[in-house]
Order: C-alpha cells, then structure tokens, then sequence
C-alpha cells in the first residue's frame, strides 16, 4: 500500500460521514489530472482500500471509481490549466481556486467531510474549504514543492520580485490555516521553517512507488 499522511488524532477522532464500513470522507483538492498524477492516485486509492470514501476535486471530467471497500469519485472544477505567462498561470490558479470552493461547499453541504486535504500548487487552495474549516473539519496542506521557489524559477524571477514575494505572503497565510503539513522531504520541511513556517503537526511522505505495483 502506498505510504498515507499519518491524520491519526485529527480524522480519526471525529464521526465518520461517509465511507465503508466505518470509513471516512475525505476530500482532496489538487490542480492536476488525477489519471497521471501519481502522488494524488496512490494516496487516494490507499485510502479507498481501507474503505474511506474519497472525493477528489480536480481537472478531470466527474467519474467514480470503486476501489477496495471504498470508492474515489472525481469532479472537475476547471477545464484544465491556460497557456502563457505569469499573469495566466496565477488566473488559472485563480479560476480553479474558484471552482474547487463552489464544488467543495457544495459536497460538504451534501455529507460533511471528515478531512480535507489541500495539495499544493498554490498553497491558497486552502481558501477552498475556508468554510468547512471554520466548522471545525481538519485541513492538511500537503507540500508537493515549495512554491516562492518554483514561480521564481518557472518564470525566471528574482527572490525580491514583487509577484515573488507575493507568493511568499500567500504560502505563508495558507499554511497558517493547516492543521497538518505534509512534505515531500525534510529540506522542503526545513525551508519552510526557516521561513517561520510551522504547523501543530507535520509528517514528511516521500514520492515512492507503490509496492504492489
């Protein structure tokens, strides 16, 4: 089985609404295909095998898949991400921040979820179960990459850049609504910290293949 965020202590502890047997729901929200990201497959059908109901929010069109005792269903809050710039990228973000939040609240208001799971890029897909939150659901950012460094680099930008540093302050506020991080290493881990960038929980998940596969 794929390696899975240890959420002992913030899902576990609350009443399932969904699921198998005693399973949870959970929500994943990622701004990429399902069908060929590995990280979001592998967990999300981990968490169906021990009977969790997982409903991921995503660019994909709507599907259901049973896996195990669970079941992942898809839903599509974007038709996919637009070609350009900077300016282009970040209103992609934007439009699938938006989407992933009416998708989200209307799935919540269905069953409420029993974890939320952002997966970053951006880090402000947080902003999409601010509501659920506010209520009490457990929100986990999980860090596939440190973004400040990656916009730098995607668009050849200097650290002091101001669209830069706007993303620094938006990593920063994001993270700070998270009760659990997840990283891919401990340098990503580290750099956040050096950032003052901390969660009450956090757990370094690395990118590796599943076993039975």
């Amino acid at each position: 089985m794929a390696p899975l965020p240890n959420t002992e202590g913030l899902a576990t502890e609350r009443r399932p609404h969904g699921g198998g047997d005693g399973g949870l729901r959970i929500c994943m929200v990622h701004y990429s295909d399902f069908v060929v990201d590995s990280r979001i497959q592998r967990q999300a059908r981990a968490l169906a095998e021990r009977g969790d109901s997982v409903d991921c929010i995503c660019i994909n069109d709507d599907a259901e898949l049973t896996v195990g005792e669970g079941r992942i269903r898809l839903h599509r809050a974007a038709a996919g991400k637009p070609r350009g710039g900077a300016r282009a990228y970040l209103e992609g973000n934007l439009g699938f921040l938006l989407g992933a939040a009416r998708k989200l609240a209307a799935l919540d208001r269905q069953r409420r979820f029993d974890l939320i799971e952002i997966h970053n890029m951006p880090d402000a897909l947080v902003f999409a179960a601010l509501g659920p939150k506010l209520r009490g659901t457990p929100l986990v950012l999980n860090f596939h990459d440190t973004f400040p460094e990656l916009f730098a680099t995607l668009f050849e930008k200097s650290p002091k850049h101001p669209l830069v540093r706007m993303v620094r302050v938006e990593e920063r506020i994001s993270a700070a609504l998270a009760d659990c991080h997840v990283f891919v290493t401990a340098e990503a881990r580290d750099l956040l910290r050096s950032r003052g960038i901390s969660a009450p929980r956090s757990q370094i998940v690395m990118n590796t293949p599943d076993g039975n596969t």
